[in-house]
């Protein structure tokens, strides 16, 4: 069913919601929250997954020599997806030598690390997994969390360009 800008589907207790997320600095992103009516019987949600021209790259925390030369990373883009274009990068150019179309590196967007936030604002960072050979995303929530919070909790993967830059280098 459709909620003003938000589409949103019930089943078993689990309400998810489709939205854009819109931002100040760049190009928006797309919400998609999955709110928990109460415990679930497990703590990892699953979805397909269909894609076609896309490569997947998993975004590690980074390692302490990383660190120590100076890289940054923030704590939404650990544990997250950098979404590339498997054959598209730079500029497609018009007849006349200007670019028609942006590929810029090739990156499609970004799925960042998914937070589970419950009924009191306690929050905690999910893990998010992506197998696209098997097309299948899934969340998984810490059991610990889940067992002590105070339902409704909302999980929300976010994807899309929703900030300046990910990981930094000085």
């Amino acid at each position: 069913r459709r909620v003003g800008d938000t589409v949103e589907w019930e089943r078993a207790g689990r309400t998810a919601r489709f939205y854009r997320k819109v931002t100040p600095d760049e190009d928006g992103g797309f919400e998609f929250d999955v709110v928990l009516a109460s415990k679930p019987t497990t703590n990892v949600l699953r979805f397909t997954l269909q894609t076609k021209g896309l490569d997947f790259f998993f975004q590690p925390a980074l390692t302490p020599e990383e660190v120590a030369e100076g890289m940054e990373r923030p704590d939404n883009v650990v544990g997250s997806y950098a979404v590339y274009h498997s054959t598209r990068a730079g500029n497609i150019l018009n007849h006349n030598g200007t670019p028609r179309v942006h590929y810029r590196t090739g990156k499609a967007f970004h799925i960042y690390r998914p937070e589970a936030i419950d009924a009191l604002g306690r929050r905690t960072w999910g893990r998010l997994n992506i197998d696209a050979a098997a097309g299948l995303l899934t969340v998984t929530v810490p059991q610990a969390f889940l067992d002590a919070a105070t339902y409704p909790v909302t999980v929300d993967p976010t994807f899309g360009y929703t900030s300046i830059g990910a990981s930094q280098n000085t």
